[in-house]
């Protein structure tokens, strides 16, 4: 048995080296001494979480981690690398020499979701950060979240926050618009700007169908009974 999970420690070491360089091919071997000399199933597990802390996945490593076992840890991080590539749980498993079925099991056991469920909520993420963060077309988005083409992937952001992509970035939009009117002296076109408007005037159209008051009434803090009887 230490003979098979020497061998399988090897493995994952050769096939991780293909990417990346261990940081102590020292330390590995000690690992490996220590597995054909341990006497207790306790000591085989400890070294064995030794070694899997020396294939470094640190840059895709988070806080929330600290409490998953090595497998599934390693399971969530390659999840982060490749979310954007269409990685599959039967390849994750593979990679990490492990069926599917018992990876599937423990990685819902541990984090309290599905395989797809957590591969689609990293893309819901970054979906959400590249509306935000960039002008990039949808169809650009899309490309870079793992999804075939920009309608299959507006079907699955509706599914998944309950609202159309346009939606959630006018809401995003208005909402900084808001926050920088009450919290800095930009002026009304410089704001417009900033939150993606090219037309100042449009900008304060939409900004009084959304809050019902225009950006002027809204960064004094006060509404008239024009706007009042108006808002949404």
């Amino acid at each position: 048995m230490k003979e098979c999970l020497i061998r399988f420690d090897m493995a994952v070491l050769n096939t991780f080296k293909v990417q990346q360089e261990i940081e102590s091919e020292i330390d590995v071997q000690r690992c490996m001494q220590a597995i054909a000399s341990a006497m207790s199933w306790a000591e085989i597990r400890g070294v064995t979480e030794q070694f899997f802390q020396l294939l470094n996945f640190d840059a895709f490593e988070e806080k929330s981690d600290e409490g998953l076992s090595p497998l599934v840890r390693k399971a969530v991080q390659l999840v982060r690398k490749y979310y954007d590539q269409g990685i599959t749980l039967d390849e994750i498993a593979e990679r990490l020499f492990v069926s599917e079925e018992y990876l599937s099991t423990q990685f819902k056991k541990e984090t309290g979701a599905g395989f797809k469920e957590t591969v689609r909520k990293y893309r819901m993420d970054r979906i959400k950060g590249l509306l935000i963060g960039t002008r990039l077309k949808l169809n650009q988005i899309a490309e870079l979240t793992g999804y075939a083409d920009a309608k299959y992937m507006s079907r699955v952001f509706k599914e998944e926050t309950g609202m159309t992509l346009n939606r959630y970035i006018r809401e995003v939009r208005m909402n900084k618009a808001r926050d920088l009117l009450a919290g800095t002296n930009m002026k009304i076109t410089q704001i417009a700007k900033e939150v993606g408007f090219s037309n100042s005037s449009y900008f304060c159209r939409s900004f009084r169908e959304y809050f019902g008051c225009s950006p002027e009434s809204c960064r004094k803090g006060k509404v008239t009974d024009e706007e009042a009887s108006s808002g949404v």
